[in-house]
């Protein structure tokens, strides 16, 4: 689990401090796999990582889960795994799905989204809630 209090981040009601927290959380738990040469496409790793965290954060605010987290007492560990397991996978198996949808004549446009992979992995210490 990382180090972020999700508790207290959550208690400051302040959108910049939760998306870093959740861009952090993305970026930790994050691996690009990439079959360019090292190096190229470094740039683009950011961009993933953000547009995750921003699809993350909305599903947040859209659901209104932050309040729900502080008025149901979740621990940090419960939050985190809770954004992990249900958000993230959420945001990933969504952004796969376009993927596989993607028609052959959009074959340019999809390549550029398949260039970089990005898959996720959960700590040992990651429990289901």
């Amino acid at each position: 689990m990382s180090d972020l209090d999700w508790n207290e981040i959550i208690e400051t009601s302040d959108p910049e401090r939760i998306w870093k927290a959740l861009y952090s959380l993305v970026q930790s738990h994050g691996t690009i796999q990439s079959s360019t040469n090292a190096g190229q496409g470094l740039e683009s790793f950011d961009e993933i990582y953000s547009d995750i965290a921003q699809e993350v954060f909305l599903r947040l605010i859209t659901g209104d889960r932050l309040a729900y987290f502080a008025g149901n007492g979740f621990t940090n560990e419960q939050i985190e795994s809770d954004l992990l397991l249900n958000d993230m996978a959420a945001v990933l198996t969504r952004r796969k799905e376009y993927l596989v949808g993607q028609s052959p004549d959009d074959d340019q446009q999809a390549s550029g989204l398949r260039r970089q992979p990005v898959t996720f992995k959960i700590s040992h210490a990651s429990k289901l809630i």
